[in-house]
């Protein structure tokens, strides 16, 4: 079996489910949303249950709240990616979230940490 080029990441925003991801071989960071003080992780159609109970939530009238992925969260999950091989991910667009920045941002670390090895984040906008 030959080594990939380089590893292909994306975010759970990327609208597709999960297991097609898992069967390219595609990593993912998941974002999260919290709901009356608890946090979830976005399900990406992992747990069937996941969606009705969302689904339940606004029917209560409960509103999730949303933020973005930090600094520290993409470095560590880009960091163990980087341990493999280089890597290409591509980020949910700064149209929609500044999380975009966050994960240069910790790009630009790990550069300088692993400067054998190759990483690009991709803004989707």
């Amino acid at each position: 079996m030959s080594e990939k080029p380089f590893i292909l990441s994306c975010e759970s925003t990327v609208d597709l489910p999960y297991a097609e991801l898992q069967a390219r071989g595609i990593s993912v960071i998941f974002y999260s949303y919290t709901v009356d003080g608890k946090e979830y992780e976005d399900d990406m159609s992992r747990d069937p249950e996941a969606m009705p109970r969302f689904y339940r939530m606004l029917a209560d009238g409960k509103l999730p709240k949303t933020s973005q992925i930090g600094k520290e969260q993409y470095r560590e999950y880009l960091e163990a990616l980087l341990q493999e091989g280089d890597v290409l991910h591509i980020a949910f667009g700064s149209g929609m979230t500044p999380s975009v920045n966050n994960a240069m941002a910790a790009a630009e670390e790990l550069r300088l940490q692993y400067p054998d090895r190759k990483i690009a984040v991709l803004d989707s906008l």
